[in-house]
């Protein structure tokens, strides 16, 4: 199993021989800078993690510090790994450089991207998964065409659409969908979740800005 883990990973690391992006068919579809606020608490992750880089042989032994990102509509495909923890709060660096910061597995900013998801409360939206659903309230700070700081208030709604096998890359998995659907007067948008028995986020698909779209994220 190792050794097909380690064949896999190196299909991951095709950057390190003059290539920019790497693909996986079976694929659907710069740093951090200060405190990344999601609702009334920081997700900046303070404890750094030493994590090898992007590797074969690093992938193959760790396959659960990386993850696959995608962002179609600039043309991103390549593996992230995790650099910072603290507790619920992660930040990821993709090998070209761009960071994605968690909080419970929902995506709460970007840096490094051409049009960055600044920040998005995930407060509430686990609280949903783990019930089955629900409605939440989420707040996304973006910035408008003239670059002033503009607040909008998302209602989010929640529906759970029951067990699919999930391509993750290197292994397929029955996961539990829900979907996520955001709406304020300015911004409309569908985000979904693919979840393990135990509740944990392995993979999903989560809007970065209207400029950037979707990105999707698979845990390894």
């Amino acid at each position: 199993m190792k050794w097909t883990l380690l064949a896999a990973a190196a299909l991951l690391t095709a950057c390190s021989n003059g290539q920019t992006n790497f693909s996986l068919s079976s694929l659907p579809g710069a740093s951090i800078i200060g405190a990344i606020r999601g609702g009334d608490r920081d997700h900046f992750a303070t404890t750094e993690i030493e994590t090898p880089g992007f590797t074969a042989q690093a992938i193959a032994d760790n396959p659960e510090n990386f993850m696959i990102v995608d962002v179609p509509n600039i043309g991103l495909n390549q593996p992230a790994r995790i650099v910072q923890k603290n507790g619920p709060d992660e930040t990821w660096a993709a090998q070209s450089g761009a960071t994605f910061a968690f909080h419970d597995g929902v995506m709460v900013a970007t840096r490094g991207l051409i049009d960055d998801l600044l920040t998005l409360s995930g407060a509430g939206v686990r609280n949903a998964l783990a019930a089955g659903g629900g409605t939440v309230t989420r707040t996304l700070e973006r910035l408008d065409d003239l670059d002033r700081l503009s607040t909008l208030v998302l209602t989010c709604t929640i529906t759970g659409d029951g067990p699919e096998v999930v391509n993750l890359g290197l292994r397929e998995a029955e996961l539990a969908k829900f979907t996520e659907h955001c709406a304020s007067p300015a911004l409309v948008f569908d985000n979904a979740y693919w979840l393990d028995p135990e509740g944990r986020i392995i993979a999903s698909r989560q809007l970065v800005s209207p400029g950037v779209g979707y990105a999707r994220l698979n845990r390894l």
